[in-house]
């Protein structure tokens, strides 16, 4: 579950992490997509996104070298140049698994909702975590990876504040809403599964 989480520092409209990668080299693989693929693809990079959430379905092309295959989730592997559509829902994903010459790989497609904000991604030195967990708009919770990803997001009833990674995998936030005097958090932090199941309220000492 660890590696559906995010990373980047992020703004309502953006994000501070890692830029586009390098070009790809000319017999390296190369995948595209229509919505298109956030980032680029490149090999070495395995998490990726696409805005497919408003139309239900993403259309790979593959563009494979001789000698390497790829396949989609558990389907049969395939070389040279084809193309293959994909129906996939706002936050559902399909697996990459990909033959390359010197190894085996597997790249994570995920589609994000129609209405997931706007973000971009800079890469101005080493990343210092392995996953930034951030709240860039009203009612959502979000994982990027160090390349600039989000791998993980969670609709919440009001605005999630402090979210944390917890060392047993869960996470966990308390959540400002509205009054007339202006806003005002919640008494009790509650901690969550990635799966969305809640675990339990916790209140501090005081409260």
């Amino acid at each position: 579950m660890r590696r559906r989480l995010v990373a980047a520092l992020l703004t309502a409209a953006g994000v501070a992490a890692l830029g586009a990668p390098a070009a790809a080299a000319e017999d390296a693989l190369k995948i595209t997509g229509s919505p298109e693929l956030i980032p680029r693809f490149d090999p070495d990079t395995t998490d990726f996104v696409s805005r497919c959430g408003a139309t239900g379905h993403l259309t790979l092309s593959f563009d494979v070298p001789p000698g390497e295959t790829t396949s989609l989730d558990e389907g049969p592997a395939k070389g040279g140049r084809y193309q293959q559509d994909v129906k996939l829902g706002s936050g559902q994903q399909v697996v990459i698994n990909a033959r390359l010459a010197d190894r085996n790989a597997h790249y994570h497609v995920r589609c994000l909702p129609a209405d997931f904000p706007p973000w971009t991604a800079t890469h101005t030195g080493a990343t210092q975590a392995e996953w930034y967990l951030v709240t860039p708009a009203e009612h959502l919770a979000v994982f990027f990876d160090p390349n600039g990803v989000p791998v993980w997001w969670r609709r919440v009833g009001k605005t999630p504040f402090n979210p944390t990674f917890l060392p047993d995998g869960d996470v966990a936030w308390y959540e400002v809403g509205q009054t007339k005097f202006g806003t005002a958090p919640d008494e009790d932090w509650d901690e969550q599964r990635l799966d969305g199941t809640k675990v339990r309220s916790i209140r501090a000492v005081g409260n």
